[in-house]
Order: structure tokens, then sequence, then C-alpha cells
């Protein structure tokens, strides 16, 4: 399941998307093995277009390529907004799933 880490003790995890084990409420991605209460993970119905580590490049930019370092959720636009790392860098722009492609 998908959803949104409300767990303040987990700051690297805090307002980011993570997959996780309902029933043992362990995260999958993008940390495993992290324990986090039930009640601190808010549920998202959809999935995301892309998930941490895949490949993808900008859509305006091909010769941008990298991959997806953290998935947030823009509450104003109520969609999910990625961050991609090139060569170990993490890119300050934000991309939504309109400006990626997978590669």
């Amino acid at each position: 399941m998908w959803g949104i880490c409300l767990d303040i003790s987990v700051p690297e995890l805090f307002q980011h998307i993570v997959e996780y084990d309902c029933e043992k409420s362990v995260i999958l991605q993008p940390l495993p093995d992290i324990k986090v209460s039930s009640d601190k993970i808010k549920f998202i119905e959809n999935i995301p277009d892309f998930v941490y580590r895949e490949n993808v490049s900008s859509v305006n930019h091909t010769d941008i390529t990298g991959k997806i370092h953290e998935i947030i959720w823009q509450f104003k636009r109520k969609e999910f907004c990625y961050y991609i790392e090139v060569d170990g860098k993490k890119l300050s722009r934000r991309y939504y799933a309109n400006d990626l492609i997978k590669i």
C-alpha cells in the first residue's frame, strides 16, 4: 500500500510518499524496514506514476536523466511531486508526472 508518512519521529520520511506493509506497519520504500505506527501513515488510493530509484528523464530536457530520489504529496495540486538525483546529486527542481518519462 502507498501512503503519506506523518510520523515526525522519522524526519527523513516525514510528509514523503512511502510504500508500506499495512499489517506489519513496516516501510518498504524508500527506506526499508522502518516501523511506523499505522495511524501515522495516511493511506492514499492512487499510486505514484514513478517509484523510488526508477530511471527517468525530463520531458523538456532529455539530456537530464536520473533516478527518482523523493516523492512527496503536493496538497494544493493534489498530485505527486518528484525530485530526481543526477550523478549522486539531488536536483532542487520539482517535477510532476507530466514532466517526466521513464527510460
